[in-house]
């Protein structure tokens, strides 16, 4: 009989270190499990965050190219309309010229003093055209008219009251700055057509 309680003993310690064994390996695996399932859902979350700041950085990528792209487009178009306008101006320039020629602008004064009287006005003109202009606007010139070398005149005149309370400028830049409004505008609509 001693054996078989031995037997017996050594069955229960046997059973008690089964079930232990199994309790703890039980644990065990709740435990991994438990890791397991916070691993994967930190995973997901770092995953989730990655593709969010993925998605943003594309984002501010994208609206940087739209925004590089639209600068890009103003640029043109400043460029062009300035080599337009410079385009447009030498075109003006040289159909003025024969305009503003010392012959043609003593017709041009004599026309514009008619409303002003000689002694009051100042005549300038350009380098080229003051000697032409200063013989054949003698008479003017000897009923007060003052002629001399403009400085800013390059091509043209310039009438102004000796005073300096008005002037009319007939200098090539100033006919080019007011004709140039006007052609530009028709020139963006023939662009847009």
């Amino acid at each position: 009989m001693p054996e078989i309680q031995i037997q017996e003993l050594l069955e229960a310690i046997n059973r008690d270190g089964i079930e232990k064994g199994e309790a703890e390996a039980k644990r065990i695996m709740a435990d991994a499990a438990a890791k397991a399932d916070l691993i994967i859902r930190e995973a997901e979350e770092k995953s989730k965050a990655m593709i969010s700041a993925a998605k943003a950085e594309c984002d501010v990528f994208v609206k940087q190219g739209q925004a590089a792209l639209g600068q890009a487009a103003r640029n043109v178009c400043l460029s062009l309309k300035s080599e337009l306008n410079g385009m447009l101006g030498n075109v003006i320039r040289k159909s003025l010229a024969p305009a503003l020629h010392s012959d043609s602008i003593v017709g041009l004064v004599r026309e514009a003093m008619k409303s002003v009287p000689s002694q009051n006005v100042v005549l300038e003109l350009s380098k080229d055209a003051y000697e032409v202009c200063a013989n054949a606007l003698h008479d003017e010139i000897s009923k007060g008219l003052e002629v001399r070398i403009g400085t800013a005149v390059r091509t043209g005149f310039r009438l102004s009251e000796k005073d300096g309370s008005g002037y009319y400028d007939f200098s090539e830049d100033e006919l080019i700055g007011l004709i140039m409004p006007y052609l530009s505008d028709s020139l963006n609509d023939a662009l847009k057509g």
